[in-house]
């Protein structure tokens, strides 16, 4: 997919598209057959993108403010497409996400520290940056088939072993497909599947 050619806003209180957006962009594998979700959408950078190839997406997040940024986004890069929003804390209200083949995350995975902020929201997955990522999975578990596929992003900040420990005890299967070394952090890409 390609990224770079996107009339991309971001609304002020937004996650702004970083090093782990892109990554999850040129690198997922999505073709014009797929029904994809993304969870905790964001500006949209990532729901755009892949609005241009899928057959339908589905975008979802807590913030109000983000699903207007990404409707925003939609409509000036991929409004010919199928595409929907919904707000939504992880996968509850979907009670059949089998519809779709592919479900991307870029979740919040950094560590909980001292200071808070306004986007902590955006940024922190928990006390080990990975609480929240794990119980998307938990909730993916129930709600992906044969075949079906789950992207999502790790930090070497983050508890990763005991990210992918809890993978295992799920019963399913992850490959890493791209590892991104920045200053302070390795990000990893996982791809996740049924065993």
């Amino acid at each position: 997919m390609e990224g770079a050619d996107l009339d991309i806003v971001v609304y002020e209180g937004v996650y702004a598209p970083a090093e782990d957006s892109y990554l999850l962009i040129d690198s997922i594998e999505i073709d014009d057959s797929d029904s994809v979700l993304e969870i905790g959408c964001g500006s949209g950078v990532v729901t755009t993108a892949i609005a241009r190839v899928a057959s339908r997406v589905v975008a979802t997040d807590i913030s109000q403010l983000a699903l207007r940024n990404t409707k925003r986004n939609l409509k000036a890069n991929a409004e010919k497409c199928n595409w929907s929003l919904l707000q939504a804390d992880l996968l509850s209200p979907l009670k059949r996400a089998r519809d779709f083949s592919v479900i991307v995350f870029n979740p919040p995975y950094l560590p909980q520290d001292a200071e808070r902020t306004a986007l902590d929201n955006a940024l922190i997955g928990g006390e080990s940056g990975i609480e929240l990522t794990t119980g998307f999975l938990k909730q993916a578990k129930q709600r992906i088939g044969e075949g079906d596929t789950v992207y999502t992003i790790a930090s070497s900040i983050a508890d990763v072993d005991g990210l992918l420990r809890y993978i295992g005890e799920l019963d399913l299967q992850y490959e890493v497909i791209k590892r991104k070394r920045m200053f302070f952090e390795e990000l990893l890409l996982l791809k996740i599947t049924l065993i």
